[in-house]
């Protein structure tokens, strides 16, 4: 992003534009994000979101925050979860978002591997609420995703939200939304 804004776009051989589209010299942060919607297989998307922060000059000021965030959006897989009889014999739909933040891995990214913890544990599941479930997933993404991929430092927080659309009559969706951090010293 800071080669585009200081240098116009070197894919077409130097600048497409006279001047610049950001002024980098008043820049103090920049975020941005990228949305792929058929990212993977079962979600609406993956979207990575990256800030960082400038000093004068054009350079990046490496004490600023700099933050990436992942998300996956709306994964849908059937799952065994509720109460009444009914709910125990047969699978419903159960919509799952997840954020980690924040995202530091050393070089891959492995956000399919995160959709497939996600769609495993959901498919596997015989829980009998969202809280139940969301606790779990959490955990599971922590220790088969953030200790195994990421740089564990700072400590990302995980974020699940579990929709279920077809619990209730009278409102759209039961919706439960659970952030744990990955931290030892806060969460055991």
């Amino acid at each position: 992003a800071h080669m585009y804004i200081r240098d116009g776009c070197p894919c077409l051989g130097g600048p497409m534009y006279e001047r610049p589209l950001l002024e980098i010299g008043h820049l103090q942060e920049l975020e941005m994000s990228v949305m792929l919607p058929k990212g993977t297989l079962l979600s609406e998307g993956v979207e990575l979101t990256v800030a960082s922060g400038y000093l004068p000059g054009n350079r990046v000021y490496h004490e600023a925050p700099y933050r990436a965030t992942l998300k996956l959006h709306n994964i849908r897989i059937p799952t065994l979860i509720g109460l009444n009889q009914n709910e125990r014999t047969a699978k419903q739909m159960v919509i799952c978002s997840i954020s980690i933040d924040p995202y530091c891995v050393a070089s891959v990214d492995y956000y399919a591997h995160l959709e497939e913890i996600i769609v495993k544990s959901l498919e596997e599941s015989a829980f009998e609420t969202l809280e139940s479930l969301a606790i779990h997933l959490t955990t599971r993404v922590i220790k088969h995703f953030v200790f195994p991929f990421t740089t564990r430092k700072p400590f990302p927080t995980v974020t699940i939200e579990l929709v279920k659309p077809s619990a209730t009559t009278f409102a759209d969706a039961p919706v439960v939304t659970v952030s744990r951090s990955s931290d030892p010293d806060k969460d055991e």
